[in-house]
């Protein structure tokens, strides 16, 4: 059964020993051993992921993410069943946008998180809250 699961977490007490790129190799490359794709959206101290694989696999790697210290508060916001994946070419698309264009303005920015969401398949409620709690990162963070 393809499934997905997206979560909102802030980053940890521990989160500056280990750098995004050396976390995103390992998450890649287990998310690619055990058929996992999906997208992870980062800005400043905020986390949004969807992941899409098999359910057990999923809820599995969520425990783990949940108990991570380099995480707090995660919360797992929308779960379900799925057709097929959006993100399949990705083990995990990623974007930090705490570092992209901090001084442009706020359209540029949605542009940003658009050109990566071009493509994307709004048929789930999931994906639709993915979306637009995204968006509220992005727009939050410029006002």
């Amino acid at each position: 059964m393809l499934y997905e699961l997206i979560y909102h977490s802030l980053s940890g007490n521990d989160h500056q020993s280990e750098s995004i790129s050396a976390i995103l190799n390992k998450s890649r490359a287990f998310n690619e051993n055990n058929n996992i794709t999906g997208c992870l959206l980062c800005y400043q101290s905020e986390f949004l992921q969807i992941l899409e694989g098999e359910k057990n696999t999923l809820l599995a790697l969520y425990e783990k993410i949940a108990d991570d210290p380099r995480h707090s508060h995660a919360i797992i916001l929308a779960q379900g069943e799925i057709g097929h994946r959006v993100f399949g070419q990705w083990s995990m698309a990623f974007q930090d946008f705490s570092k992209t264009r901090l001084h442009d303005d706020k359209v540029t920015t949605i542009e940003d998180l658009q050109g990566l969401l071009k493509n994307f398949d709004r048929s789930t409620k999931a994906r639709k809250l993915f979306e637009h709690i995204a968006k509220d990162l992005i727009s939050g963070r410029m006002s």
